[in-house]
Formats: structure tokens, sequence, C-alpha cells
């Protein structure tokens, strides 16, 4: 019973909306995280329930990680086995020439670009007073899945970030250095990445347009207000959509537990649907345990993910000195 219960408890607590949740589904829900509740009193010492506990558990954060993230709409993410050692190889040099028919053919020369994933292993862990957590264990683990989800979801952000901060340092020649954001130099980087795209047969044409909000209303701004759809559209989401074809994507200001922030305010990026890649290998894995010396209980998790950017013509990294960082 556990592992159906315990999955839709979790997934019903971090997918649904609070504000619109109707009587009978928060009833329903209840009633769920009563069950539970009672099945952890009873079954708390039984190690068997410790792990499958912990195996629904790994399955609602990877669905979390795979299905809810808000990194996969601005770069390709996949999906590896635990071992696996992704190469990514661009081939170059086939040229195609005019001849006469029967006539020479020119011989080109191929060569392949090959790039390998960088990786990092993401893990998390915490401890709870058993008392506390025996009480009201669902409430416990379904808190803790929605913070964790949101918390990798931040640290794959930032690291997709900084990855791509390393591609384009301020000496590449696609860095732009603006003293305030005008509508030709977004224009110019648009226009730039797009130009740029080389398409692979699996990813969609999208270029995509992403920044804090403090960078967005600028491309908000920037829009031509005598549009009418343009401005209901900026009235009822607080931004543009669209820019010249390319989608604007709002990043959330996540901060870490210092309080830091993950991007930098005034900082925009212009990018194309191959620039990069991202991935996981394997699954989360989740342990369950309690000590054997003192009354508490932990929960670690963790997980292994890695990217690569390899062609870093396809973005643009833009900053304004007009906004504070």
């Amino acid at each position: 019973m556990s592992t159906t219960l315990m999955s839709q408890l979790m997934k019903d607590k971090a997918l649904a909306d609070p504000f619109r949740r109707t009587t009978e589904q928060a009833e329903e829900y209840a009633k769920l995280e009563a069950a539970f509740n009672a099945e952890a009193k009873e079954s708390w010492h039984d190690p068997m329930w410790k792990r499958q506990v912990a195996a629904d558990f790994e399955s609602v954060l990877d669905y979390f990680f795979r299905f809810e993230n808000s990194f996969g709409a601005y770069l390709p993410f996949k999906t590896y086995g635990e071992f696996d050692r992704p190469i990514i190889r661009k081939r170059r040099g086939l040229k195609v020439f005019e001849t006469a028919r029967g006539g020479e053919v020119n011989e080109s020369q191929l060569n392949d670009d090959i790039f390998e994933y960088s990786r990092s292993t993401l893990a998390w862990h915490v401890s709870e007073f058993i008392p506390k957590l025996r009480a009201n264990f669902g409430y416990q683990l379904t808190e803790l899945a929605a913070l964790a989800a949101q918390k990798m979801d931040a640290e794959v952000n930032r690291r997709i970030l900084a990855m791509m901060q390393a591609a384009v340092p301020p000496t590449s020649p696609y860095y732009v250095a603006s003293a305030g954001l005008t509508n030709s130099e977004l224009s110019a980087a648009v226009r730039d990445v797009t130009d740029a795209w080389k398409p692979n047969g699996t990813t969609p044409m999208q270029v995509t347009i992403l920044g804090r909000a403090a960078m967005i209303d600028r491309v908000g701004d920037l829009t031509p207000t005598f549009s009418p759809i343009a401005t209901e559209e900026i009235r009822q989401r607080g931004f543009v959509g669209r820019y010249k074809g390319a989608q604007v994507m709002v990043l959330n200001n996540y901060h870490d537990e210092d309080g830091s922030t993950i991007m930098p305010a005034n900082e925009l990026w212009v990018l194309g649907g191959t620039v990069g890649e991202f991935g996981q290998f394997g699954g989360t894995e989740v342990k369950l345990w309690d000590e054997n010396s003192t009354d508490y209980s932990h929960v670690r998790a963790m997980t292994t993910v890695g990217g690569v950017v390899y062609d870093p013509a396809q973005c643009r990294r833009v900053t304004d000195a007009s906004i504070s960082a």
C-alpha cells in the first residue's frame, strides 16, 4: 500500500495549488495523510518499510527533477545511465560541389569536434527528532519533498548558468556590455543567435531570452506600446512573452540558505536550442535511517548531473551597467 499511498501523497502536496484546491480535494488529501501517518506509526521499526519509503521518495524526486524543472525550458535536458560517459560529436568538413555528370568530384575531409560532459554529484542530508517525525510523518515528508525539489532546481540552474558564464567570459565576442539595454542591442543578439543556429534534427528551433525580472522588464519596455496585444500581455503576465520570435522567460530569483542569488539581476541571456545540453546520470538515491544511540532519523539524497556548452556562438550574454547586480 505504501508505494501508491506515499507517492500520491507527496505529488498531491507538491503539485497542487492550495489556493485552488476544492473542499473535496482537501478532504481526500487529509485522508491520505492520516492513512500514511497511521502506517508510519505501525511500521516505523520495519526495515523493509523504510526501504520502500526511500524508494518512493526517490521516484517522486526524480519526477520533479525531470518533468517539473525550469531549466529544461531553455536548455535540452537528457537522462543517461549511472555509468554512461556521453560523448558529443559534431562532424564537420563535408562540402558539396557542382560537377558534370560523370565528372570528377573534389574530395573534402571529415573531422569531428568532440565534447564531453563535466559531471558533479549533488546531495543533501537532513535529520530530525524521531518523535516529531512519527507524530506527523506524512506532513514532514511532503514538505521535505517540495523543498528538495525547489532547492535542486535552483542548484541546477546555478550550475548551468555558471557553465555558460565560463563559456562566455567578458573577453568573449559573444559577450555584450551595455550601459542601458537598447532595442538595437537586443535585436542584434536575437538575430545573431538565430543566424548561428545549427539544426541537429532532434532539437526544435527555439531562441530563448532568459533573465531575472529587472532585465525582462527592460525587454517589455522595448516592445512597441502601440501594440494592444503586447500591452495586454504585459498587463496580465507582468512581462512580454515573445520578442521578435524568441520566447521570453523570467528566471526565479533563487536564493541559497546563505541569502546569495544564483544569477545577477543585470544579466540577460539569449540562447539557441543547440548551444549545449544538460543531463542526469542514473536517478536519485535516497537513504532513510535511524541512529542507534540517539533518537534522530536521517534522510540523505544524491544524484549525479552534468552538462556541456559546445557551441557558444549560439548564445549572447548581455550585462546592463545601469542595473545593480
